[in-house]
């Protein structure tokens, strides 16, 4: 994954019409679907899916919510949580639920794109911890 990375600011560097420089600022949402087994976690007012969004990284940063930039909690009855706002770039996303019976998820997905505007989709799976 590294250098994917590396391949991503390489040539976003050498693109004048084009920086892609991770964070908020830009024109693109980005939408993610947690799933378990094949089948979408959905939020609940008293049991949110939450999404962690680090910038500019390319490697699992840590359980630690300091790590990261950004928080997205889902919305109720919603299969996704999405942010508006954000440029193209390198990120790292961190998942987090627990269930109504208390049985904790988790899942990561490092992600990285050129889009720069619309609706970039993505899916993380989530295992039990």
């Amino acid at each position: 994954m590294l250098g994917l990375a590396t391949i991503l600011f390489a040539s976003c560097s050498k693109n004048d019409e084009l920086e892609c420089l991770s964070g908020n600022g830009g024109n693109l949402t980005i939408r993610v679907t947690p799933e378990f087994n094949g089948n979408p976690i959905i939020s609940t007012n008293d049991n949110p899916v939450t999404v962690y969004m680090a910038f500019s990284v390319s490697q699992f940063p840590g359980k630690n919510p300091e790590n990261y930039q950004k928080k997205l909690v889902g919305k109720n009855d919603n299969p996704w949580v999405q942010t508006h706002g954000m440029q193209c770039g390198i990120y790292y996303l961190f998942a987090t639920y627990t269930d109504e019976q208390g049985t904790d998820f988790a899942g990561q997905l490092p992600l990285s794109t050129y889009q720069t505007d619309g609706t970039l989709e993505a899916t993380i799976r989530m295992a039990q911890e």
